[in-house]
């Protein structure tokens, strides 16, 4: 199945105009997680603080939003 990577961050919004081929929705679950934690790495690394209220939605062909992952739910919580 092709599926396409929105990544949404208040009015910076990227459209996946080509997107990528998945065997399944789980997949593009976890590419989205991987692509989303890659961002955060990246933006650690430069800035030193990470912006939590983005979101990567995974959407099929036709546009239909099939899932989404929100960078704030991949974060690990702390112990307090």
């Amino acid at each position: 199945m092709r599926v396409m990577l929105h990544l949404f961050e208040s009015g910076n919004d990227v459209f996946d105009e080509e997107g990528v081929e998945v065997e399944s929705l789980d997949a593009a679950r976890n590419l989205a997680i991987t692509a989303a934690r890659e961002i955060l790495a990246h933006e650690m690394m430069m800035t030193g603080k990470s912006t939590l209220n983005r979101r990567i939605e995974i959407a099929d062909e036709s546009g239909t939003i099939l899932a989404s992952v929100s960078f704030a739910s991949i974060m690990p919580l702390g112990n307090g």
